[in-house]
Formats: C-alpha cells, structure tokens, sequence
C-alpha cells in the first residue's frame, strides 16, 4: 500500500468519490472542499495498491495529532 498526496488536478475525481461514499451532510460543497485544500493543515492522499488508486483519506494535520475526517476504500 502506499499514500500519495493529491495535485490540484485530482480534486475533481476525489470530490466525485466522497458524493458517492458519503451523505451529504458529511460532505461540504465542491466549492468550499476545494478552498480547504489551501489550508496548510488539510492533506489529501490517494491510497494505491499494485500502481493502482482504490481509496483516498482526508487528514488535518492537528498540534498533537492527525485527525481522519474522509477514509475510502
């Protein structure tokens, strides 16, 4: 397994997996998803097996540990 952080690019894709994975009221618009992405502090990473993408996790990086707020496989 390895964990590959996100370009700019792949948000669109990524974005599309949460609309599927989550209720909406776990999600925020694409918009403001997007803008989170500037923070310093928000990590997005694709999770890929064998060169292959089967899940993303979504991390902000907190003063004394890292807080898991999306996780797909």
């Amino acid at each position: 397994m390895e964990l590959k952080k996100i370009t700019p690019s792949d948000f669109p894709f990524i974005y599309n997996e949460m609309e599927k994975s989550f209720v909406k009221e776990e999600i925020r618009d694409f918009d403001d998803a997007k803008e989170v992405l500037e923070n310093p502090l928000y990590e997005i990473f694709h999770i890929s097996e064998n060169n292959e993408n089967v899940g993303f996790i979504t991390l902000w990086k907190l003063s004394e540990f890292y807080f898991v707020e999306h996780f797909v496989i």
